[in-house]
């Protein structure tokens, strides 16, 4: 405006055309630069605000994923807390402030239940309880406590520790976890007591056998053919007061197949054996039972852990076989091993219920179809035996075509040498 006013008092010359050019080419860059910075601001502006409006769908995302984990972890019926590296509790789910009667609203308060070492045994001191040693960094695996509630109520637990590695927005931690397993330990009791008394109910009976066997084996007037028969009854009555005494013993099912008396054993003289206690019920159900035996097939072990096995596989053959149906027993040697092969054309096992024959109180569908009682305890046992004794028990089935059962056991030194 000035440079405008001093021209037209002074009039037009070059150098107050020079000024005005420089003066209009001033406000005309200027002009440029204040509209393209406007447009930069309100482009950042913009981009701003689609990266606010990201990062609250991020935020949103993640705290949905943390209710989601958190809805998860407390449906579990497992007790779990997460300790930082440094021992600080940084959260835990609702089972586990229920087993330890904590404040949901403050997770540091002190329990109402009490932790103890065995059941009504001495308490754990502070420095022994579990989210103490978890919180020092300790590995626990499986270890058992017991804990006394504010109810009054024992609840037996299994506690671990679970290492948590860093990652690229967190630093490492420590899961401690906890198992409520009363209900099973309250369950193996059950079963224990229930075995011992039905094994102390059934030693009555079976010494009255046992003693009536032994009575007539030694009557002279009875044929050679009755007296061998009472033989075989005594026999199996003594084995089975034998498995009755461990049960008594309190052993555990599976330490049942545990082999005690380790010698040389003619395996075929088992085998004959066992073949001869069950052809009578084999002949009474119309079976035809063969046997291939041949001599001086020795193994080192217990003969009568191994006795178990092969009447175990021969029971089974026996039961789940129609009537005009076949089951072979043969003993061969396959170098330094022995093999037993017990096969029958009986019902057979389908190939879902297979690879679960050994497990504890397991029967086939097949079986259960059958009608023949069973407790499902059998094939396990066998194949403990037959491990301990460093061999392997193999199974090969088909539904309505049969079942062959292989004891691989090693040939004993006398035997290979």
């Amino acid at each position: 405006m000035l440079a405008l006013l001093h021209t037209a008092i002074t009039g037009f010359d070059d150098s107050t055309i020079a000024r005005l050019l420089i003066i209009a080419l001033s406000l005309s860059f200027l002009g440029m630069s204040t509209y393209l910075t406007a447009r930069q601001t309100r482009a950042f502006k913009r981009l701003l605000q689609r990266q606010a409006g990201k990062l609250q769908e991020t935020v949103a995302r993640v705290r949905s994923q943390e209710r989601r984990v958190s809805l998860m972890l407390n449906a579990i019926d497992t007790g779990i807390v997460r300790l930082s590296a440094d021992g600080r509790v940084l959260a835990m789910n609702d089972t586990y402030r229920w087993l330890y009667g904590l404040s949901g609203s403050d997770p540091t308060a002190p329990p109402t239940s009490v932790e103890y070492v065995a059941l009504r045994g001495p308490a754990l001191s502070e420095n022994d309880r579990p989210i103490v040693r978890a919180a020092r960094g300790e590995t626990l695996e499986e270890e058992r406590i017991w804990l006394f509630d504010a109810d009054g109520g024992w609840h037996a637990l299994s506690v671990s520790t679970r290492p948590l590695p860093d990652s690229a927005n967190e630093a490492p931690s420590i899961l401690l976890v906890i198992h409520d397993i009363t209900a099973l330990i309250e369950s193996r009791r059950a079963q224990e007591r229930m075995a011992a008394v039905v094994s102390h109910e059934l030693r009555n009976p079976l010494t009255a056998i046992l003693g009536h066997a032994e009575l007539l084996a030694e009557d002279e007037s009875l044929p050679a053919r009755a007296r061998e028969q009472l033989k075989v009854i005594e026999a199996a009555s003594q084995r089975m007061r034998l498995l009755i005494d461990d049960i008594l013993s309190h052993r555990p099912a599976a330490m049942i197949a545990e082999p005690t008396q380790h010698a040389d054993v003619d395996l075929g003289r088992v085998v004959a054996g066992s073949v001869e206690s069950f052809r009578p019920a084999a002949d009474s159900a119309g079976i035809e039972l063969a046997l291939d035996v041949p001599p001086g097939l020795w193994v080192h072990g217990d003969a009568f852990r191994l006795r178990q096995v092969i009447d175990n596989l021969l029971s089974n053959a026996i039961k789940y076989t129609p009537e005009s149906g076949h089951v072979t027993v043969a003993v061969a040697a396959e170098r330094d091993m022995v093999r037993v092969r017990v096969s029958d054309d009986g019902v057979g096992i389908s190939a879902e219920d297979l690879p679960r024959v050994f497990d504890p109180y397991f029967r086939t569908s097949s079986a259960q179809r059958s009608g023949v009682s069973g407790t499902g305890l059998g094939m396990g046992i066998a194949r403990s035996i037959v491990e301990a004794h460093g061999g392997e028990l193999v199974l090969e089935s088909q539904v309505d075509i049969g079942t062959t059962a292989d004891v691989l056991l090693p040939r004993a030194a006398k035997a290979t040498s």
